[in-house]
């Protein structure tokens, strides 16, 4: 079976859709042997990118990773001219096409992780991930951008798709009743993190605390600061803790500057907590276990989440987690975390202040989320994603 995966999210800094789809295409290569496999980057390769390798080393592969990451920091740059990548994107869908028209449909199958397929990569079949509804539930919380492109495009790749994986029952729950797709079209694939790398650490964190500028005790937040990952709330949560907390505990927020949370920053200067935060932009994953090995606690309040990774990556290390008590959280942390209303800043004060003052809780949460962890990994991920690609290609035909 000849298999093509959108590999385009690893052309930039690996966020979730990022990481879910280079650890999924590194597992499926390493467990699959007798499919071939295409990555696709604006164009096709056989090579997998990987963000860290090192831009001394020797050999073809690290050659055409380089040249990947040249393309990278090239379409880095058109993206800041306004109109021109439309019109690049367009002119390389049309190349595309007429490319494929005279050779045939060149793929058994097209793996799309990240929503929508492209129009570009014709296949005979298309299997697409989908990790939530959030754009079309809560459009307001959302860049206006990414709301119109949904708007035109998602419902359309849905229906060209033969198969949709998601990572919860929760959102398969959603994708049928709001999309009104058949059950057995959507199989959900729970995700994993990188155990290799997110795992308890014991070291002297003295130089790393340094190079980071970490405070001796912090709260972690992972995510990008946007509406749905609910800053305001720790913050207003974090205002209300009592000052003998409040004095020695600090918050770190790591992850990209997100959008419309104008408010989180203006609350932060209002009630004097911006000494208090320490913000720190996209970083790689062995730092980020760093982190999570040295914090006091993640906080995690989201009012939506399609799975929710930074939880998962929390337990994987040892860290004790506060989540909200929406549906994905409960199905996919189960009893590793503390749960907290995401609605009542109140409610996730008193669980932080919890969480300092006992520390046998901490110790009790640290073995719980490590047990929960333990049952995700990206093997069962690619054995369960291999088993929708074999089942849609022996499938009868698509209607078009």
């Amino acid at each position: 079976m000849r298999i093509v995966v959108n590999t385009n999210s690893l052309l930039t800094p690996l966020t979730g859709i990022g990481q879910y789809t280079y650890q999924i295409a590194r597992a499926l290569k390493r467990i699959d042997a007798a499919n071939d496999y295409t990555y696709y980057y604006g164009f096709y390769s056989r090579e997998l990118f990987q963000q860290d390798v090192d831009d001394g080393a020797a050999g073809a592969p690290a050659v055409r990773q380089r040249t990947l990451r040249h393309y990278q920091r090239v379409k880095s740059v058109l993206r800041r001219v306004p109109g021109l990548m439309p019109v690049g994107r367009a002119a390389r869908t049309a190349a595309s096409h007429a490319l494929q028209a005279v050779r045939g449909r060149r793929f058994d199958l097209y793996f799309e992780p990240n929503f929508i397929p492209l129009e570009e990569i014709r296949a005979s079949r298309t299997v697409t991930m989908v990790f939530d509804l959030s754009v079309l539930i809560h459009p307001e919380w959302h860049p206006a951008d990414r709301v119109r492109i949904f708007e035109r495009q998602f419902r359309r790749g849905i229906a060209r798709s033969s198969r949709i994986l998601t990572s919860t029952e929760f959102v398969k729950g959603q994708i049928v009743d709001l999309l009104e797709v058949a059950p057995e079209r959507v199989t959900v694939t729970p995700i994993s993190c990188d155990k290799d790398v997110f795992k308890p650490r014991v070291e002297d964190w003295r130089a790393f605390d340094a190079a980071l500028g970490l405070p001796e005790h912090y709260l972690l937040f992972v995510g990008s600061v946007e509406p749905r990952k609910n800053i305001l709330g720790l913050l207003q949560a974090y205002a209300a803790l009592p000052p003998r907390i409040r004095d020695v505990l600090a918050i770190v927020l790591c992850g990209p500057s997100g959008w419309k949370n104008a408010d989180v920053f203006q609350y932060a200067a209002s009630h004097g907590l911006e000494g208090r935060i320490v913000s720190r932009p996209y970083l790689p994953a062995e730092t980020l276990s760093g982190l999570y090995n040295r914090a006091v606690a993640l906080v995690y309040p989201s009012f939506y989440e399609g799975f929710g990774l930074p939880p998962l990556e929390a337990m994987a290390c040892g860290c004790p987690a506060i989540v909200s008590n929406i549906p994905t959280h409960e199905e996919v942390c189960a009893d590793g975390v503390l749960y907290v209303d995401p609605h009542r800043p109140a409610d996730i004060a008193g669980a932080i202040a919890r969480l300092w003052d006992e520390p046998d809780l901490r110790q009790r949460l640290r073995a719980a989320g490590l047990a929960r962890a333990a049952a995700f990994s990206w093997e069962r991920a690619a054995l369960a994603t291999l088993g929708v690609f074999a089942e849609t290609v022996s499938g009868p035909a698509p209607l078009s």
